[in-house]
Parts: structure tokens; sequence; C-alpha cells
């Protein structure tokens, strides 16, 4: 396989991946040598090491994302061989790793991946039009016999909107860090206020919603252990006494606390979802599109959900309905029980 235009669409695949998670893009290069012989090389810039101002997670993402591209290009021209990403993309994602809590870093290398791939399924024609630009683009270089394919941030977005102007999506312009302006607009915009992004203010909100269900959620299985530990001592405690009017009525004051208990379960599981709606807005809103339509087009959800299993015996083994029927069935026992200690008590001391 031509190693130049793997190497082309590798780099298409970093650039794209600058414009698609909203990092600066100054330029992206191949360049190889005379008679289109190794050394073969290529480069993005600014490299996103140097971009820490930026979301790790997206700065990892776009470094996965010429491994990924380049794969994609050899798997579609039929080429299984190859390695995904270089040493260097390799050597950059673990710098960036090294700025995070050891056990955060791990975690948004496979988001990023996630990302990444979901990227490549979805915006795979955009990818190949840089691809084919800079293997078109090639120049002389330095006057030495090598070959260069460049193409600035600029050119890449013009090139990717003029061939979207059909209808595809169309890429903003994108912010450059140079030696006069260090940090792109947006950053400088961001610095010059106190306050948080809107991502993440929602996002922090979204985590503090989150806490909050999983909580009550604990909360509710909590009291309802007690319940059956409480039960498990009137239970005992009604039969040792049940010769005696001791007996009903614990078994009586057993199905009352029952009830109380049932109370306080449907208002905990009231709190828990009180913010369902608001969390869904939010996931709406923090979740890529792509990542939203990649799931839509496999039919799956992209909610953030518990999978609920489809078929009649699931919907009735679904935790509100198995509490209620444990509460119910408790207070049923206690108040059968009471009647039946009752009779034995009168015909005792009949």
């Amino acid at each position: 396989m031509d190693d130049i235009a793997v190497k082309s669409y590798h780099e298409a695949g970093h650039a794209y991946a600058h414009l698609y998670f909203n990092l600066p893009l100054d330029e992206v290069c191949v360049t190889w040598g005379v008679d289109n012989e190794p050394p073969i090389a290529g480069h993005t810039e600014p490299s996103v090491t140097m971009l820490s101002d930026y979301n790790s997670v997206d700065r990892i993402a776009a470094l996965l994302a010429g491994g990924e591209a380049e794969a994609k290009y050899r798997q579609i021209n039929g080429d299984s061989g190859g390695e995904k990403g270089n040493v260097t993309d390799q050597v950059n994602i673990e710098k960036i790793k090294k700025e995070m809590d050891p056990k955060e870093a791990e975690q948004a290398e496979r988001e990023a991946l996630h990302k990444v791939q979901a990227m490549i399924d979805t915006e795979w024609r955009n990818i190949n039009i840089i691809g084919k630009a800079l293997l078109e683009g090639c120049t002389p270089f330095n006057g030495i016999g090598e070959t260069t394919g460049c193409l600035s941030g600029d050119e890449v977005v013009e090139i990717v909107n003029s061939a979207n102007k059909a209808g595809g999506n169309q890429m903003p312009p994108q912010p450059h860090l140079t030696e006069d302006s260090p940090m792109s607009s947006i950053e400088e915009e961001n610095n010059n206020s106190n306050l948080p992004s809107q991502t993440e203010a929602d996002s922090s909100l979204y985590s503090a919603l989150v806490s909050f269900y999983l909580h009550k959620d604990q909360l509710l299985w909590s009291r309802t252990q007690l319940l059956i530990a409480v039960q498990a001592g009137v239970l005992a405690s009604g039969y040792h006494f049940k010769s005696i009017w001791l007996g009903p009525i614990v078994m009586v004051l057993g199905a009352l606390l029952t009830f109380m208990f049932l109370q306080l379960v449907e208002k905990d599981r009231s709190s828990r979802d009180a913010n369902l709606e608001l969390m869904e807005t939010l996931e709406h809103c923090l979740i890529p599109d792509s990542i939203k339509n990649h799931l839509e087009s496999k039919g799956k959800r992209w909610k953030v959900r518990y999978v609920e299993p489809s078929g009649i015996w699931w919907a009735i083994m679904r935790g509100r309905v198995v509490i209620r029927v444990i509460i119910f069935a408790f207070m049923a026992v206690d108040i059968i029980l009471a009647g039946l200690y009752i009779f034995a008590v009168s015909i005792f001391t009949a």
C-alpha cells in the first residue's frame, strides 16, 4: 500500500479531530523524500500537548484519531496490516495522562477512543476529503528535492465546507494559536471571566444530580432492608406471645409500622425521581450529536438509563413493583397472623 497515502490519511484524522473537538488547527503537513521514498513524516499543529487549557479527553481523542483514520483507510483498501497510531502519538498521550489523576487517566483514554470511533464512523467523508487534499496539494519543499503536502487550518475548513455545500455539516472558523496570541479567543474570553464555561457548569450540575439520585436510591433500598429486619423481629415476637393478647397486639403494631415504612419508601422514590426530566435535558446538551446519531443509527438508546429488558416478567420484576409487593405481603401476613392469634387466645382463655 502507498505509504504516502497512509500517512496523509493519518494526518487527516488528526486534523479533522482538531476541528471536530473544537481544538485550534494552524496547519497539517505530510513530507516525503525524493521520488516518493522514505523518510515519510507528518505533523499537525499546534501539538495537543501544548493545549493544556483544553479538555484532556478531547486532546487524547485528537491523538488517537490519526491511528483510527489510518486503520479505516487500510480497511477500505483491503489492507489488514499495520498498527494503529505511532510511537509519537502514544508518547504524547502518556504526557497528557500524567497531567491527570491516575484513576481518571485510563478512563479518559477509553472515553476518548469511544468518541474517536464514533467520529470516524459518522465523519469519514470529511476525513477522506482532507486526506485527498493533502495528497493533491504537493509542492517543492525547501528546494532540496523533498515534497510536502500542507494545508492551513483555514484551508482545511474551506475545503470541508466547499465539499459540503449541498447540505453537509459546515465547520465554523477555527481559533489559532500564534506567538502573538498564545491562547484562542475562546480561551481568552473564558479566562477574562471567573465563571466556568456553560459546558462545565452543565457537567457539574449533572454530576450533582446523579449523586443525589444514587443517594436516594441507596436510601430507598436501605429502608427496605431495615423493614425486613424489623419484620423478622415482629414475626418472632408475635409467635412467642401467640397464646396471650400481647401476640396479636405485636402483629397489629407490625402492620402499622410496615405501612409507615411504605410511606417513607414512596417519599424516597418521589425525591429520587424528581430531577429525572432535568437530568434528561442535561444529557441531551452534554452528549455530542455525533455519538447520539451513531447510537440511533444502530437502533440503540443514547439516554443514560439502565437497560430495561422487555417482556411481561421483567415488567413485573421492576424495583418499584418488587418493593410494594414485599411491603404489602408483610402487612397481609401481620394482619392474618394477628387474626389467628386473637382466635387462638380466645380459645385458650375460654
